[in-house]
């Protein structure tokens, strides 16, 4: 298995910068990150039996498609809504053992809520 988080981070961070011809030629056909990811779908053949890959948002999912064909997109699928991080209970429960005071648990599970 191959966990891979955030892997869409730093092209976002290209992307914030102005800088879309420098993310396009690591993207294009022959850019190295498409020659990562092709490398890893042909790892699939042989060593590797499952990928899991979490991203920030989906920008760069659409330009590595036609390199790394393999992906499906879970994102939105309910059924698999808890399988990483943590549920808002557990979160709770996390406060309450490390002896977080209530009042500060409540703005910390409202900033949590925002943000994430």
């Amino acid at each position: 298995y191959l966990i891979i988080d955030e892997y869409d981070h730093f092209a976002n961070d290209i992307i914030a910068m102005g800088n879309n011809e420098f993310y396009k030629e690591i993207v294009r056909a022959s850019g190295f990150v498409r020659d990562f990811y092709e490398t890893l779908k042909i790892g699939t053949e042989t060593v590797i039996d499952r990928i899991f890959i979490t991203g920030i948002s989906p920008i760069m999912l659409d330009d590595l498609t036609s390199g790394f064909n393999i992906a499906l997109n879970v994102t939105m699928d309910l059924s698999l809504n808890e399988m990483l991080g943590f549920t808002e209970e557990e979160v709770v429960k996390i406060l309450e053992e490390v002896e977080i005071e209530e009042k500060e648990r409540e703005k910390s599970l409202e900033e949590l809520k925002e943000l994430y």
